[in-house]
């Protein structure tokens, strides 16, 4: 029952009842599939406000147990939708970016983070560095204009900026992310 993800969210409550946070994270280590632990994380965070040490442990076990990028994507856009990050969490959210390979849903993750206003500053170095790592030149395009818009582009993060730019290959799509940074400036 526990590794089919059924009743996850009655589960959930149960423990968080009996044993608390920890009781839910030591249940979730007992489970083997992504998509169950996916349901476990999410009913987690819909039932209980998660203290900043909790939530980086969250943060910290999605992206060491999930291996779907689609799974961890949607916990941590769940994360970002339904949470109040601070430094330390905002990077633990980037960390947890780090080991996707798929470039939508390494997007998908980061625009989600970036649009938390505002991003703590300790993770936008984070974000550009996860940014410049997305192979797809569209991703990446779309990523950083994201940023741009949601951010912005200071004396700190101009250069891991301009680095993250840099890598993309396709002609039109580096002149999309100049344009941008052109027009954030002239604001």
């Amino acid at each position: 029952m526990r590794n089919s993800g059924a009743f996850a969210e009655s589960r959930v409550k149960s423990i968080l009842a009996k044993k608390g946070v920890a009781g839910v994270l030591d249940e979730i280590g007992l489970v083997t599939s992504d998509y169950a632990r996916r349901v476990y994380y999410v009913a987690l965070l819909d039932n209980v406000a998660l203290d900043s040490a909790s939530l980086a442990t969250v943060l910290q076990q999605v992206g060491q147990r999930i291996k779907s990028d689609y799974d961890r994507r949607t916990v941590l856009e769940h994360v970002a939708a339904r949470t109040q990050l601070d430094d330390r969490t905002a990077l633990a959210y980037a960390r947890a970016i780090e080991g996707m390979t798929s470039s939508y849903d390494k997007r998908q993750a980061l625009v989600a983070l970036i649009a938390r206003d505002p991003l703590p500053a300790a993770a936008k170095q984070s974000v550009l560095t996860s940014a410049a790592s997305v192979r797809s030149d569209y991703d990446r395009r779309e990523i950083l204009v994201a940023y741009l818009r949601q951010q912005g582009v200071d004396a700190a993060t101009r250069q891991p900026f301009l680095d993250a730019a840099n890598r993309i290959r396709s002609t039109q799509d580096q002149n999309r992310v100049l344009a941008e940074l052109v027009k954030a400036e002239r604001r």
